[in-house]
């Protein structure tokens, strides 16, 4: 038994031997040779994805490719490193985009696509060598260009007047020109140390707003702005609530209507914005609202409550049946967003109709023309996305696009989304 178990290790080590003189001189000739040396490059990427000349409805698209290594180079086997490159001219005189720390033939830019040809080239390299050769040029563009950004981070609110833009985060309201959208750019900051900004909401040359007045104690407040100047906003009047915390807001025909915490809606007189008064309530607690037409939209848990403001009753609710998000109201629809999102056929506000549903969790909601834009935050990759779908025929949504990384309060209108998180951007829909 002894003598069999000698054997078997002379064996071994005879095998071991036999791999260490193949291994060591290969491992010896690396130690010297000169990584940068044109034969120790690697060859050539060859490009995937975006397939060449492609419309691609996703913003940022993702990227592929491959590389065929030669086993014959001295490095084959160690780490490759990336580097891609985009343009918006076929010889690449100006790069708009570079990142040369991908380690895999997989890649999201964490960058958003303008309008226009787009082309892109990749090259590699060996972790400890020199860059191999580029890969052949290809070009894509995208669906849904984002033409414009501004550098402001992580805005609570969005609210939009002609060519401006106001964002609210906290004590801080910032004021965009938008009259240029490939260009927009910050014209204005106001704050006060004292008031947060919560909600906005913007009509005529007035910014009305709830909040908190922080002095001398934080007590919740309505507040009402001039903003004919709006580079700099003067405030005309506040309302402090001692027992209250005032939501979502809205503003229609010189009356304000506040939503509280689990209270009936307050509504305001603002015919006279230097000296606005209480006049009535809706005897209807809600956390957001909506007004079209003689009606107001009450979004109260899980339930939207129909209010006739002439007869000043509760004529009918939408049951989605989730959790609700917010919704927006436009042209005899409601938009639900929520678990799922639903468009209901409101055209006869007593009798409230779901025409369809798309079963992808939802933020913040609008609706313009034939186009339904809503933000989504799952745990599903990528997480974080602006949808577009096509609702020409509302009972079929139809998903055109998306746009990535994003996920806050949007508006549109009729050419543009208008995105508030995590940054500012401009997204061409037409």
């Amino acid at each position: 038994m002894c003598r069999i178990n000698k054997i078997h290790i002379l064996t071994h080590c005879g095998i071991i031997a036999g791999i260490l003189a193949i291994i060591l001189p290969r491992c010896e000739h690396k130690k010297y040779l000169n990584p940068y040396d044109p034969e120790n490059l690697p060859p050539a990427p060859s490009l995937l994805s975006p397939v060449a000349g492609i419309t691609t409805i996703q913003n940022p698209p993702d990227f592929a490719w491959i590389l065929r290594e030669d086993i014959t180079n001295p490095l084959y086997g160690e780490q490759l490193v990336y580097e891609i490159q985009m343009s918006n001219d076929q010889n690449f005189s100006s790069i708009h985009f570079d990142d040369s720390t991908i380690y895999t033939g997989e890649y999201l830019p964490y960058k958003h696509i303008g309008a226009g040809n787009q082309y892109w080239r990749v090259r590699a390299q060996y972790i400890h060598g020199g860059w191999g050769e580029w890969s052949e040029m290809s070009n894509f563009d995208v669906k849904f260009p984002v033409i414009g950004s501004c550098d402001i981070w992580y805005q609570d609110e969005i609210a939009i007047k002609d060519n401006l833009i106001f964002l609210a985060c906290d004590n801080t309201l910032s004021i965009i020109d938008i009259s240029n959208p490939s260009n927009p750019h910050l014209i204005g900051s106001y704050s006060e140390s004292n008031t947060i900004f919560n909600y906005i909401f913007v009509v005529d040359n007035y910014l009305y707003t709830t909040g908190c007045y922080t002095y001398p104690s934080y007590q919740p407040s309505f507040s009402i702005y001039n903003i004919a100047n709006p580079i700099h906003p003067i405030l005309l009047d506040q309302f402090v609530f001692y027992n209250d915390s005032p939501l979502d807001l809205w503003v229609e025909n010189e009356k304000a209507y506040i939503c509280r915490e689990g209270n009936s809606i307050l509504v305001f007189d603002v015919s006279n914005p230097e000296s606005m008064f209480v006049i009535d309530s809706l005897p209807v607690p809600g956390k957001k609202i909506c007004i079209e037409n003689t009606y107001a939209y009450i979004l109260s848990n899980t339930v939207i409550y129909i209010f006739d403001l002439t007869t000043g009753t509760t004529i009918s609710s939408i049951h989605p049946g989730t959790a609700v998000q917010s919704f927006s109201i436009s042209d005899s629809r409601a938009y639900i967003a929520g678990q799922d999102t639903r468009i209901y056929d409101i055209s006869n506000p007593y009798n409230p109709i779901l025409i369809s549903y798309i079963n992808d969790w939802s933020y913040s909601i609008a609706a313009v023309k034939n186009f339904l834009f809503f933000t989504r935050s799952t745990t599903e990759y990528p997480s974080l996305s602006l949808e577009i779908y096509d609702i020409t025929d509302p009972s079929v949504p139809e998903p055109m696009g998306t746009i990535r990384y994003t996920y806050g309060e949007i508006i549109a209108d009729e050419n543009y989304v208008y995105t508030a998180e995590p940054s500012f951007l401009i997204i061409k829909y037409e």
